[in-house]
C-alpha cells in the first residue's frame, strides 16, 4: 500500500538552519581540511578494528556508554558540538543536535501520514523524542522501551516529573497541543531482542539510531519489531546502501554499527513502501528513513 510522507527541502532547511555555524563551498580549503582530518581519523580506527584492537560492541559496553550519555541534563544534551554535515543543499559545520531536530521532523511527518492510534519507540533513551511527539499528538498512545537504567531514569524525569521545559519547546519543530501529554507515555526497560509486548500491540513501532547499537542482535530485533507492530515499522538508521564505501564504510565497520540493507528487510516480513535519504547527514555516516509495512 502506498504511503505519502511529505517532507520538503524547505521544511528541512527551516529546521536545520538555526543550528548552522558556518557554510562552505565544495572546494573551500577549510572544508577539505576538515574532511581530510575525519578521513584520517576513521582510517586509523578502521585499521585498529581490522587488527582486533577494539572492544566488541556488546550489551555491557553499550550500557556503560549510554549510562553516561543519558545521565546528562537536557540543556547539556541540547548544546551539541560543531559537526561536519553534508546535504544536497550544501555543506557546513552545524551543532550536532541539529540532526536530532531533523529526525524529529521526519518522524512527525511520517506519523501525520500514518495517523496511528498507538506508537512504540524502541531504544527511547532519555525520552526526548517521546516528549515532543506526545505533545504534538496527544490523541496517540505512546510507549517507550529502553535498555539502560540511566535512560529509563532520565525518561521518567523528563516525561513524568516536570512540565514541558522551555528548551524542549524551543527545539521542537511541531506544535505543542497538550503540555501534559507526556505524562501518559508508558515506559519499560528491556532489550529489543525480546520486546515485552504482545504481538500486534502497536500500530507503529519506530527506531531512531537505536538499531545502530544492536548489530550483534540485529536479526532478533527486526523480527521483534515486526511481531509487535500491527501496521508499520519505521526506522531512521544507517542502512548499508547509504554507507557503501570510503570513510562511511570504515565508520560503520569499526563502530560495529547496524549494517542491514534496505532490500533485505523482506526476510523479516517487512516491505519498504517509503524511503527518504536526502537529509543533512554527518560526513562520517549517513542515515535514511524507511517505512515498512508488514507482509
Amino acid at each position: 500500500m502506498a504511503l505519502e510522507v511529505k517532507i520538503s527541502a524547505d521544511d528541512i532547511e527551516r529546521a536545520f538552519a538555526p543550528y548552522v555555524l558556518q557554510r562552505f563551498g565544495a572546494d573551500d580549503p577549510e572544508w577539505r581540511a576538515i574532511v581530510a582530518r575525519l578521513e584520517r581519523k576513521e582510517q586509523r580506527r578502521y585499521d585498529r578494528f581490522r587488527r582486533n584492537e577494539l572492544p566488541p560492541r556488546d550489551r555491557e559496553r553499550i550500557e556503560e556508554q549510554y549510562s553516561v550519555i543519558w545521565s546528562r541534563g537536557l540543556d547539556e544534551h541540547l548544546a551539541g558540538r560543531p559537526t561536519a554535515f553534508e546535504w544536497s543543499r550544501g555543506i557546513c559545520l552545524a551543532r550536532s543536535i541539529a540532526r536530532k531536530r531533523i529526525h524529529q521532523l521526519v518522524l512527525l511527518k511520517t506519523l501525520e501520514a500514518i495517523a496511528p492510534r498507538t506508537v512504540l519507540e524502541v531504544g527511547c533513551g532519555n525520552g526526548f523524542n517521546l516528549l515532543l511527539l506526545s505533545s504534538h499528538f496527544p490523541e496517540v498512545r505512546f510507549g517507550g522501551l529502553e535498555l539502560t537504567e540511566a535512560g529509563i531514569h532520565a525518561a521518567r524525569e523528563l516525561l513524568w516529573d516536570h512540565e514541558l521545559a522551555p528548551a524542549a519547546e524551543e527545539f521542537f519543530v511541531g506544535s505543542i497541543r497538550d503540555r501534559f501529554a507526556s505524562r501518559r507515555v508508558r515506559l519499560a526497560r528491556g532489550t529489543g531482542a525480546q520486546l515485552p509486548y504482545r504481538s500486534g500491540a502497536f500500530d507503529v513501532v519506530y527506531t531512531v539510531l537505536a538499531l545502530e547499537q544492536m548489530e550483534s542482535i540485529r536479526d532478533a530485533v527486526l523480527k521483534e519489531l515486526r511481531r509487535v507492530a500491527s501496521r508499520y515499522v519505521v526506522m531512521i538508521e544507517p542502512f548499508q546502501e547509504l554507507n557503501a564505501d570510503g570513510m562511511r564504510r570504515h565508520y560503520i565497520a569499526s563502530n560495529q554499527y547496524f549494517d542491514a540493507r534496505i532490500d533485505a528487510l523482506s526476510r523479516f516480513g517487512l516491505r519498504p513502501i517509503a524511503t527518504f535519504t536526502d537529509l543533512p547527514q554527518k560526513v562520517q555516516f549517513h542515515v535514511g528513513l524507511v517505512v515498512a509495512e508488514l507482509v
